[in-house]
C-alpha cells in the first residue's frame, strides 16, 4: 500500500505541474527493502530503494539521487531521531 501512495504523491506532483527531473527516493530497513522495491515493480512506481545502512555509509551516486529526488520517503524514520 505505502508504494501506492508515493505514485499518487507522485501524480499530484505531476497534475500541478511541479515535476523535476528526479525520481522518488525511499529509506527503509536493509530487511524490507526486497518488499518496497517489489511493491515498486509491480505497482509501476518510479522509486529508488536504499537500505538506511547504504544511505549511511552514502557514495557519492546516492547523494545525487538524493539531491536530484522530487520526493522523499522513510519507512521506520524514528531510526533518525537520535
Amino acid at each position: 500500500m505505502g508504494v501506492h501512495l508515493i505514485g499518487g504523491v507522485l501524480d499530484r506532483i505531476i497534475r500541478m505541474n511541479r515535476m523535476r527531473q528526479g525520481n522518488a527516493i525511499l529509506l527503509s530497513p536493509a530487511n524490507v527493502v526486497d518488499n518496497w522495491k517489489y511493491g515498486a515493480i509491480h505497482s509501476s512506481t518510479p522509486v529508488n530503494v536504499y537500505s538506511q545502512g547504504e544511505f549511511s555509509r552514502a557514495s557519492e551516486l546516492i547523494l545525487e539521487a538524493l539531491r536530484r529526488a522530487q520526493v522523499l520517503c522513510v519507512d521506520e524514520g524514528h531510526n533518525f531521531l537520535s
